[in-house]
């Protein structure tokens, strides 16, 4: 484990409601294993748990049993819908930001951090879309990446890509002590798990489902490596072709721990000190109209 803290930048692109889930499917046990809400920066391009589509108000569920509600009230959405651009996703690697956006929107990370970047949306081959307007080119991910080794912002970093043509994000991945996956080659599709008939969707994907599999093993003090996450995720039904790349990590993956992505140990204090509010959705005044009391009417 390096010196410094852990942090993860988990983005989600898009507007659909499938990957708003899976990108807050992997927020949860980073918390869990003790990297500080402070650490996480969490982007969702819409609001899932408000959404009309959702039966359960202020609810978000990874699993058609409906047994954990994802969306708790210590989630903290640090950029959401039209914060969520290219631009203020790449600005996180860049540091670059106007004076006004707090320090809980940037990633302080420094040459003893070690960075999870975990990505999901709709892509293609050398893209990631953002809004269905706009995309980041794997070329300027490589470009980012490469910038924070020069101004020593990481120790290593881990980053994935949960989409189709997955592996085409990292093709340009110079940067040193980075390790890439991807759920799918180029030419393929990344394909979702199951279905929950009370949403209407799918609401996790096969790489997500088994990645987070692995993790419900993982605990505190793990001894659990990189290479025990890529020989348990290979062999499942994911129905696209796992991929990864290594560029020089300090140590072979069979020694690289898994905690050192996705826990902290040091488990760093947080900047925030007050537990936010749970999560309400609005209610819209006019012909009597409740969301609450409506949203399983018109969730079609």
């Amino acid at each position: 484990m390096p010196a410094g803290p852990c942090y993860s930048a988990l983005s989600l692109w898009t507007q659909a409601l499938l990957n708003l889930m899976v990108t807050i499917d992997v927020d949860s046990p980073l918390a869990q294993l003790g990297i500080p809400d402070s650490n996480i920066l969490l982007m969702l391009a819409d609001d899932i748990a408000c959404n009309p589509r959702n039966p359960y108000p202020t609810s978000v569920f990874n699993d058609a049993d409906q047994q954990t509600n994802l969306y708790d009230d210590i989630v903290e959405v640090d950029y959401r819908g039209y914060e969520v651009t290219a631009g203020s996703f790449l600005d996180l690697f860049h540091g670059r930001h106007d004076s006004a956006v707090p320090k809980s929107k940037r990633l302080l990370s420094n040459n003893q951090s070690n960075i999870l970047v975990y990505i999901t949306g709709h892509g293609g081959d050398g893209f990631m879309k953002f809004q269905d307007k706009e995309e980041v080119t794997s070329d300027e991910i490589g470009a980012a990446f490469a910038l924070m080794h020069k101004e020593a912002k990481y120790h290593e970093m881990l980053f994935i890509s949960d989409t189709c043509q997955a592996a085409s994000l990292y093709g340009s991945i110079q940067a040193p002590h980075v390790l890439s996956m991807a759920s799918s080659k180029i030419g393929e599709d990344s394909l979702s798990h199951h279905v929950d008939y009370d949403v209407g969707l799918s609401i996790i994907d096969r790489f997500t489902y088994y990645l987070l599999e692995f993790l419900q093993g993982v605990g505190p003090g793990s001894k659990a490596t990189m290479q025990d996450l890529i020989t348990h995720i290979r062999p499942t039904p994911l129905h696209s072709t796992f991929n990864y790349k290594v560029t020089s990590l300090r140590k072979p993956l069979p020694k690289t721990l898994v905690l050192g992505f996705f826990g902290d140990q040091k488990r760093v204090a947080s900047r925030r000190h007050q537990t936010p509010p749970k999560p309400q959705c609005p209610r819209r005044s006019g012909n009597n109209f409740s969301w609450n009391q409506s949203v399983k009417e018109i969730a079609i």
